[in-house]
């Protein structure tokens, strides 16, 4: 059951490193900020705790390669106990990105995944659906979305490039998620699309959207990133948002139920007016 009133929500905007130990480091040091301005949900970027590729149209060096699969985690792992501890200690949910490392077929496969821990240990991890570039050269996708009750409220999780397609945040809609949270690495180059997307998912599905960004330039390849971390709110309109340049958090006190029952009662609440039998086509292979 979900609790009543206002809720203190964070997303970070993290420079990243090809460094475990010190991209590990600095999210200690958000969750002792986030901590002190009362949050209980936080959430970093796609990849924040080994780093992203260097590229995404660009042929792998074996030295990158090596680094992907050393570094890799599997779940549950070192980094999420320690993240665990954390978020017991401080009452707190986080979701992060990381390079998980999964067995298939008895071979180890990498897979790009958000990871959600809580005061009750590990909530739920979701490996990214929709893989762009070369992450369908390393990554193998997932096949299965996540939304995990909290007292917070319901929380679907998404990545980056899942935010192209209307498709993932209704099914995380339709499967009962009232905040959409997406861990993401996006660059300057595409940042329309992630402004743009953010406030659509938000507005379309009637549904709380948290974005968690990269930000700045790559110590690897040369991705900018865009950073602008943000909080969007049922009606599309962005509450909190970190810059374009340097790291923070974006932080605001939501009323998460209270919102979406509001917004159901609205003419425009555009999942009441859904035909799903005129969406026949929807579900076929491109």
């Amino acid at each position: 059951m979900a609790e009543k009133g206002p809720v203190t929500v964070a997303a970070a905007a993290m420079r990243v490193v090809h460094d475990k130990g010190r991209n590990l480091k600095r999210y200690l040091e958000f969750l002792e900020e986030a901590a002190e301005k009362g949050a209980r949900l936080v959430v970093f970027p796609e990849q924040s705790l080994q780093g992203y590729l260097y590229s995404l149209d660009h042929q792998f060096t074996p030295e990158e390669l090596e680094y992907h699969h050393r570094n890799a985690e599997p779940v549950p792992g070192e980094s999420t106990q320690l993240l665990t501890e954390q978020a017991r200690e401080k009452g707190m949910y986080i979701v992060f990105g990381m390079t998980e490392v999964g067995p298939a077929n008895h071979v180890p496969t990498l897979f790009n995944s958000a990871v959600m821990v809580g005061p009750e240990g590990l909530a739920a991890v979701y490996r990214k659906v929709h893989l762009p570039g070369d992450e369908r050269n390393i990554f193998r996708p997932g096949r299965s979305w996540e939304v995990v009750s909290t007292p917070l409220g319901r929380v679907g999780l998404l990545i980056c490039w899942d935010q192209a397609f209307p498709e993932s945040t209704r099914e995380l809609t339709l499967a009962g998620a009232q905040i959409l949270v997406m861990p993401t690495a996006r660059g300057k180059t595409t940042s329309y699309f992630y402004d743009l997307f953010s406030r659509t998912r938000a507005l379309e599905n009637r549904r709380w959207f948290i974005a968690s960004n990269q930000v700045g330039l790559c110590d690897q390849g040369e991705t900018d990133y865009y950073g602008h971390s943000l909080i969007v709110d049922p009606r599309g309109h962005i509450v909190a948002e970190t810059g374009d340049e340097a790291e923070g958090l974006a932080v605001a006190t939501i009323a998460v139920a209270e919102e979406i029952e509001k917004e159901a009662q609205s003419l425009f609440y555009l999942p009441r007016w859904r035909v799903p039998g005129m969406y026949r086509r929807i579900g076929e292979e491109g």
